[in-house]
């Protein structure tokens, strides 16, 4: 069984993650979605280059 995260998985974790650390009045606050992620899965779709 293949242990690494969808794309869809991955992109929508970082976007609640970085809208809930990033926004001044955030729609949302998902901390949690951060968690979800490596570090440097984190970094590399802040970096757009998650493939």
């Amino acid at each position: 069984m293949n242990n690494k995260a969808s794309i869809t998985a991955l992109m929508s974790s970082f976007g609640r993650a970085f809208h809930a650390e990033n926004e001044e009045h955030p729609v949302f606050e998902d901390h949690f979605a951060k968690k979800l992620m490596t570090a440097e899965e984190y970094a590399a779709i802040q970096r757009r280059k998650i493939w």
